[in-house]
Parts: C-alpha cells; structure tokens; sequence
C-alpha cells in the first residue's frame, strides 16, 4: 500500500476510510486498529471521499471526474453506482440530508 490520501470517519465514530495512491480504499475499524473492508477501485489518483449522513454509503471521486458510490450493508456486491462527469475533477463530495 502506498501513502494515505484521504481519511475520513465514519458517521458513528467506531469506523475510518482511507485512501491511497493506488486506489486503494481500506475501511478500519477505529478500536481494534484492524482492516474489515477492502475496495480496489478503477479509479486513477482519489480526491474526494465521503460516507454518507446514514453511513450506509461511500462515495469517492477522482481526478479525472469519475464518482463510485459503494453500498457498505452490502457484503456480496457493495458497488453501488458509478457517475462519470467528464473533465471535472471531482474534489468534494455532499450528501443531502436524506442521503441522496
């Protein structure tokens, strides 16, 4: 794995998301320090990640305007949804407080 990129904390506390340059997204659980969910993305370099309000999504974007949306209740397929915005990179990423 390379350097963390983003890290972000889960709505409830217990959990974190982390990026790095390799697209990796790992999601640790804060107590025991341990690794619970990997996400190898198709993503170049991530630079947006976020859970949404309910912690029930991941969102993360990239440089080069992709936007992959992950179903963490999911354990089978968590891939939610992909969104393609073409020559914008995607820097921030806001949930509406129903989650959408």
């Amino acid at each position: 794995m390379l350097d963390v990129y983003l890290v972000r904390f889960h709505p409830n506390a217990n959990y974190l998301a982390t990026s790095s340059q390799d697209a990796l997204i790992i999601l640790w659980d804060i107590i025991t320090g341990n690794p619970i969910r990997t996400f190898l993305t198709k993503l170049s370099l991530i630079t947006a990640l976020k859970f949404s309000n309910d912690g029930k999504k991941l969102s993360c974007g990239d440089e080069q305007g992709y936007l992959y949306i992950y179903n963490l209740n999911d354990d089978v397929n968590p891939f939610y949804r992909e969104m393609v915005f073409k020559q914008r990179s995607i820097h921030e990423i806001e949930y509406k407080n129903d989650d959408s």
